[in-house]
């Protein structure tokens, strides 16, 4: 209420509790309203569940576990250095073996070199950097001369 007109007529400048210029809903709105929270309010919750859920999935998931693909880079590679033995191979001749084993085609493949450098890198729970650019194949924990993941 205006500070004036309530002086003139005697008025509170507040309006009592329950009072006001908009008009009243109906039982029917009230009620649409009130379902539609709900169903806002549910949403939100269930949303809310499958994001926890999901992240508890992912935390279960052992990252030191690679599932290796048939045809993908780090299969070909496995593949090609646990012939290898304990001297490993490096980079260039990794990709020739598996190219003359048939595993990967990698002459398709744009920078085939860096590709399977980082792949190779990006798995240390795997492979091991022996030198610049020559790896093997990570030896089992317990097994002597590897400390293991």
């Amino acid at each position: 209420v205006l500070p004036d007109l309530a002086k003139k007529f005697s008025l509170p400048e507040e309006l009592p509790f329950g009072l006001s210029f908009t008009p009243a809903m109906s039982k029917k709105n009230r009620d649409k309203i009130a379902a539609k929270e709900a169903r806002e309010k549910r949403k939100l919750e269930e949303k809310e569940s499958r994001e926890a859920a999901k992240k508890v999935k992912k935390m279960e998931r052992n990252p030191n576990v690679t599932v290796l693909k048939h045809g993908s880079m780090k299969f070909a590679a496995f593949e090609v250095l646990k012939n290898a033995g304990d001297q490993g191979l490096s980079v260039n001749d990794i990709i020739q073996r598996a190219q003359a084993a048939g595993l990967r085609d990698f002459s398709t493949t744009n920078a085939a070199y860096n590709k399977l450098f980082g792949s190779l890198c990006a798995a240390p729970h795997l492979f091991t950097k022996i030198d610049k650019g020559i790896f093997c194949i990570r030896k089992p924990s317990g097994e002597e001369g590897d400390e293991g993941p």
